[in-house]
C-alpha cells in the first residue's frame, strides 16, 4: 500500500506544479484539499445536472460534486470525461440524484469542489479513438493505453473482482461453453488465443450473462472482443487479462435495452456511453462510418455481479 501511495502521489505533485494553475488551492480557509484519478462521472439528471465524480482519491473524498454553477474549473478542463487527473478543494455537501424511470434516485450527499484543475486529456488512455480492422474477430476504436512517455498509469477499470481471471481450473473452452450455456454467444472467428474470454474476470462473465438474462429472448448479446493479449493487431486499450471490459456486437434488442435502462448519459469524442443503475457502463462507439471495425460496444462491467 505505501509503494502504491507512491507510485500514485508523484502524477498529483507532478500536476500541481506543472499542469493546473491552482495557486494556493491547498491552503484555502475552510476547505478540504482533494486529488486523484477520475475513474466514473455520473450526470445527476434529478439534480440540476450537476456531476458526481469517483476518484482514487490519492487526497480528500473518493466522491465529489462539481457543481456547473459554483464550482471554478481550471485548464485542462476536461471534468466530464473519466480517465483524468483531479486536483483542487471541496467545501461542504449537495445530494447527488439520478431520474431512473418515474423514479428519481438519491446517490447520497457528497462534499461539492469550490475548485478544480485537470490533466491534459492528450496525454490519457480516453483520449484517444483509433480505428483498425482485423482478421482475428477483435475491433479496434477502443480507449488507448497511456504512452510510456507519460507520468500518468494507464487505465485500470475498476470493476469487483478486476485482478481475478476466470480461467482458473478451466479452460477457454469450456468458459465459451459455460456463456454459450446462459445465452451469451461469442462472434465468429473470434481467436481464442490473442481475444480470449477465459482471461476476463469472473465478474465481467457474470455481467454478461445477467445482460443476456436480463434483456430477454429478443436481444442476441454477442462477444465480439475479450481479454486482449500481446500481438493482437489491435492494441489491448482497455482489454487485457483479468480486466472487466469486453465488446459487444450492435443488436436493436441490446440497444433498446441499454438505451431504455440507462441511469445517464453524456458523449464524447470516444462516443455515447450510458450509465446503468448499477454502474455499469456500454460506450456506443460508432466508427462504422469512418473505415473501422464498425459500430460495436465497448463494456466496462462496475458492479458486483457475482454477489446478484
Amino acid at each position: 500500500m505505501r509503494f502504491f501511495t507512491r507510485i500514485t502521489i508523484f502524477p498529483l505533485i507532478i500536476a500541481l506544479f506543472c499542469l493546473f494553475p491552482l495557486r494556493g488551492a491547498l491552503a484555502t480557509a475552510g476547505q478540504t484539499p482533494f486529488g486523484g484519478f477520475s475513474l466514473f462521472v455520473i450526470i445527476c439528471t434529478a439534480s440540476g445536472g450537476n456531476l458526481l465524480i469517483i476518484n482514487t482519491a490519492v487526497a480528500g473524498p473518493p466522491k465529489v460534486i462539481f457543481n456547473k454553477l459554483t464550482s471554478r474549473l481550471y485548464p485542462y478542463s476536461n471534468i466530464e470525461l473519466p480517465g483524468n487527473w483531479l486536483l483542487g478543494n471541496v467545501q461542504g455537501e449537495q445530494e447527488c440524484a439520478i431520474q431512473v424511470g418515474p423514479y428519481r434516485v438519491s446517490l447520497g450527499m457528497h462534499p461539492v469542489i469550490t475548485i478544480v484543475g485537470t490533466s491534459d486529456a492528450t496525454h490519457l488512455a480516453q483520449s484517444g479513438n483509433s480505428s483498425s480492422q482485423n482478421n482475428n474477430g477483435t475491433q479496434g476504436s477502443e480507449y488507448q493505453e497511456t504512452s510510456a512517455n507519460t507520468t500518468q498509469p494507464p487505465v485500470k477499470p475498476s470493476g469487483p473482482g478486476s485482478e481475478t481471471p476466470a480461467d482458473g481450473g478451466q479452460t477457454e473452452a469450456q468458459t465459451r461453453a459455460g456463456l454459450e450455456a446462459n445465452g451469451v454467444h461469442i462472434a465468429p472467428g473470434l481467436s481464442p488465443t490473442l481475444s480470449p474470454v477465459g482471461k476476463l474476470p469472473n465478474n465481467a462473465i457474470a455481467g454478461a450473462e445477467d445482460l443476456s438474462q436480463d434483456c430477454g429472448p429478443g436481444c442476441n448479446v454477442e462477444i465480439t472482443s475479450g481479454a486482449r493479449q500481446p500481438g493482437n493487431p489491435t492494441p489491448p486499450g482497455e482489454h487485457g487479462t483479468g480486466k472487466p471490459v469486453f465488446d459487444l456486437n450492435k443488436d436493436p434488442g441490446v440497444d433498446a435495452y441499454v438505451t431504455s435502462n440507462s441511469a445517464s448519459h453524456y458523449t464524447n469524442s470516444s462516443g455515447t456511453h450510458y450509465v446503468m443503475p448499477n454502474g455499469d457502463e456500454y460506450l456506443d462507439e460508432n466508427y462504422g462510418n469512418t473505415g473501422g471495425s464498425g459500430p460495436h460496444w465497448h463494456v466496462r462491467i462496475n458492479a458486483d455481479h457475482m454477489s446478484a
